[in-house]
């Protein structure tokens, strides 16, 4: 646990377990869980979460080299790494309908 006169406290782990931080609710502040794992927030919270935790993480690591990025120009990666999980689950849905419709009019 780290405290910070500028905020409030922090608890910092190794891996994360979103239901058991869940189950803590009246110690941790659940509605501000931040991780950098990209992959845990994407098949819990989905993906733009996904994609806000992206953005954090580049950003925080060109930051750390000083180096300032445009956040249009780190939306623009986020969408680009995050956009085939979406269109993946919109495809999966529509591709039986698609093949019934070719099969029922021969297209």
């Amino acid at each position: 646990m780290e405290a910070d006169a500028t905020g409030p406290t922090k608890v910092q782990t190794d891996g994360i377990n979103f239901p058991g931080v869940w189950a803590h609710s009246d110690l941790i502040d659940v509605d501000n869980i931040t991780t950098n794992d990209v992959g845990s927030t994407l098949r819990m919270y989905g993906v733009e979460a996904a994609r806000a935790t992206l953005m954090r993480e580049v950003r925080a690591v060109f930051g750390a080299y000083g180096i300032g990025v445009d956040p249009r120009h780190l939306g623009l990666i986020a969408d680009f790494m995050t956009h085939m999980v979406s269109m993946q689950c919109w495809f999966c849905e529509l591709l039986p309908c698609l093949v019934t419709l070719r099969s029922k009019y021969h297209c």
